[in-house]
């Protein structure tokens, strides 16, 4: 009886139930039964993180915790800080139920779609993670969306839940600008409370997009 190697079965694994990692996971189209996403470097994770934690935590003192992140010394008013973790929860998604739920609704309904997607690499089994390039195959496929996967390697659940005040986050997806707010003009988008927000998180995915490995 063939038993598949250690590598074998990471580089090829023979069903969805078998994968042992997210850079390698087991497909249900026949054309492409391995689907491949490449791991970041670890500059480009730090860079990630870097970023994220100047531009969009400090910046609007944002977390997943219950407890706002507010410096004492600063001024900023309570009310903004509650208006940006609202919009902030809107356009990033975190956690696998909620990434998977956005992804099933932008292909059976055609909503919006994340503009990048994020993954921890040390998620123990894999599997808990695997179906997420899946989906967005069938995206591409289907809908002709194509999803940037960032998969950032070493502890980086841990990194994440400890850059968002919670333990662990396995993976996050940052959604588009509400439509609507592109009816609207540039000057006219500036007065509004959240085109503050709404900009530095495009421009945060914008960079982020371009760092990622093919």
């Amino acid at each position: 009886m063939f038993r598949p190697t250690k590598r074998q079965r990471l580089e090829a694994p023979p069903s969805w139930l078998d994968n042992e990692a997210l850079n390698s996971v087991a497909s249900p189209f026949a054309a492409q039964p391995t689907l491949k996403t490449a791991i970041v470097s670890q500059f480009t994770k730090e860079l990630f993180l870097e970023r994220f934690q100047k531009e969009i935590r400090d910046r609007f003192c944002f977390s997943l915790s219950s407890q706002l992140l507010v410096d004492p010394g600063s001024n900023r008013p309570l009310y903004d800080i509650e208006l940006w973790r609202g919009i902030l929860k809107g356009r990033i998604a975190f956690g696998d139920n909620a990434v998977t739920r956005i992804l099933e609704a932008a292909s059976y309904q055609e909503t919006q779609a994340p503009q990048l997607i994020v993954m921890a690499t040390d998620l123990q089994p894999p599997t808990q993670l695997a179906h997420i390039p899946i989906l967005c195959r069938q995206l591409a496929t289907c809908r002709h969306v194509h999803i940037p996967l960032m998969l950032l390697p070493g502890p980086s659940s841990l990194e994440l839940g400890k850059l968002l005040g919670t333990r662990r986050v396995s993976v996050l997806a940052f959604m588009p600008r509400y439509k609507g707010n592109d009816s609207m003009d540039l000057e006219e988008r500036r007065d509004h409370a959240d085109a503050y927000v709404h900009d530095a998180v495009d421009s945060f995915v914008a960079f982020i997009s371009s760092k990622k490995a093919p």
